[in-house]
C-alpha cells in the first residue's frame, strides 16, 4: 500500500500501518517511495512464496464476505423506516 499523505488527518496513513502492522501488506510511504525501493519490495516479494502467503492468509481477515449485500441491506432499512 500507498497511502496519501494528503487527506484528514492522516487516516490513510493510519488505515495502511494497522494493515501492515497485522502482516496483511506492506506499506511504503510516499515520502520514502523512490524506483529502486519499490522494484526491489516487488521482487523480493513475487521470490518469497511464503510471505506472499502469509500477506494473503492476513488480509482476509481484513475483508467482509458479503459486505455490498450488507450495505445495501442496510440502506434499505434506513429508507424504509
Amino acid at each position: 500500500m500507498i497511502p496519501s499523505p494528503y487527506v484528514a488527518h492522516n487516516h490513510q496513513v493510519l488505515n495502511a500501518s494497522e494493515i501492515s502492522n497485522s502482516n496483511a501488506c506492506i506499506m511504503i510511504e510516499e515520502k520514502d517511495l523512490t524506483a529502486s525501493g519499490m522494484i526491489g519490495k516487488m521482487l523480493t516479494l513475487s521470490n518469497d512464496d511464503a510471505c506472499k502467503k502469509m500477506l494473503h492468509e492476513n488480509a482476509l481477515r481484513f475483508g467482509k464476505i458479503n459486505a455490498c449485500e450488507d450495505i445495501y441491506e442496510y440502506m434499505l432499512e434506513i429508507i424504509n423506516k
